[in-house]
């Protein structure tokens, strides 16, 4: 197969990477009123929606991170692809569950998930070029500098979440 073909049915299995990341915000992220089904699979009513999740796709975010992870696979980037669309599926948990705060707090309006996500986002775009630079090296999944790479990514999510909860005040009078 030639590199042109597997870089565009990689950059499509990224697109449905975020389908299904799409779809688990839907499951997940939706309140339990009943709605129909093209409501439910498509609607951005604020009160449908998590959050971050609604906030997302409201701004076209989801969409445009979507670009980001998707269109490097084109040109053959696919650890930065895959790197990236790693950063977005764990970002959106983690900063849903993390990103509570009171109303009035400094980031996202009462909310510090837009920050956490955001900041695990960017994160995994710089490692994603970090990983695809040491790709350029041979080296597989035994490789000593993939799993240094694999620390570093985790480590560096937990930082990210420490810090911005350490930030948070506890309470707004």
């Amino acid at each position: 197969m030639s590199s042109g073909k597997k870089n565009i049915l990689f950059a499509l299995a990224v697109v449905i990477g975020y389908v299904f990341v799409y779809l688990a915000g839907r499951i997940f992220g939706t309140t339990g009123e009943t709605t129909a089904l093209v409501v439910w699979l498509f609607g951005n009513s604020p009160g449908q929606l998590s959050y971050l999740y609604g906030w997302l796709l409201q701004e076209n975010i989801f969409w445009i991170a979507m670009a980001v992870s998707a269109i490097p696979a084109l040109f053959g980037k696919k650890y930065f692809s895959f790197t990236t669309l790693a950063g977005f599926a764990i970002g959106l948990p983690v900063g849903e569950l993390c990103g509570d705060n009171p109303a009035g707090a400094a980031y996202g309006h009462g909310h510090y998930g837009a920050f956490i996500w955001g900041c695990i986002f960017l994160f995994s775009v710089v490692m994603g070029m970090i990983l695809e630079k040491l790709s350029k090296e041979k080296f597989d999944l035994k490789s000593r500098k993939l799993w240094i790479w694999s620390a570093i990514f985790v480590v560096g999510i937990v930082a990210i979440v420490l810090m911005v909860r350490s930030g948070m005040p506890t309470s707004f009078h």
